[in-house]
């Protein structure tokens, strides 16, 4: 299971189990939203902002992969971001799974995106009737609230426990904006 998640991620995609099914989800396409979220269906006060740890930045992500493997040193793309505000920090990457460089570079350019940048977060509770929103699907926020986000904005569900003492919804939605 493991080298499936790795190789998944390899191709910008999240292998997740679900059940006694292991499901695939490509990440690099814009989403579609299973549900809108708006202020009527967030328990009044519950609705926080947050944002991703900036200890998990990554500036400088290094690829490595073999176009051929009677090579004995592997190719390296050397990608940078956001260096002069986190200072530097580095990360490797076996892409094992890949031996085309154009795609080895569509990848690294994905993730140090995602990892070069820290992210807004939204927490808030609702009640059951979105208790058909899972783990990693999509929602569009449609707040009235523009400190999270101005106007309606897609975001990827990141935790929803269910808590059955106040029949609520605890959930952590990431969104696309950088901090």
């Amino acid at each position: 299971l493991d080298l499936i998640k790795e190789v998944a991620r390899q191709a910008r995609c999240l292998a997740y189990v679900k059940g006694n099914k292991v499901y695939l989800k490509y990440l690099s396409e814009e989403p579609t939203s299973v549900a809108t979220i708006t202020d009527s269906d967030i328990v009044f006060g519950s609705l926080k902002m947050a944002f991703t740890e900036t200890e998990d930045v990554n500036t400088k992500f290094v690829a490595k992969f073999y176009p051929s493997y009677n090579l004995e040193k592997p190719i390296q793309i050397i990608l940078r971001h956001n260096i002069s505000r986190f200072g530097l920090v580095t990360s490797e990457e076996d892409y094992f799974s890949m031996n085309i460089g154009e795609l080895v570079m569509k990848s690294a350019t994905f993730w140090m995106i995602r990892k070069a940048n820290t992210w807004k977060l939204a927490r808030f509770k609702t009640g059951l009737n979105m208790l058909h929103v899972e783990l990693h699907d999509a929602v569009t926020l449609d707040l009235n609230d523009n400190h999270l986000c101005n106007g309606p904005m897609k975001g990827i569900v990141r935790n929803a426990i269910y808590d059955s003492n106040s029949n609520t919804i605890d959930f952590e939605v990431w969104l696309p904006v950088r901090m």
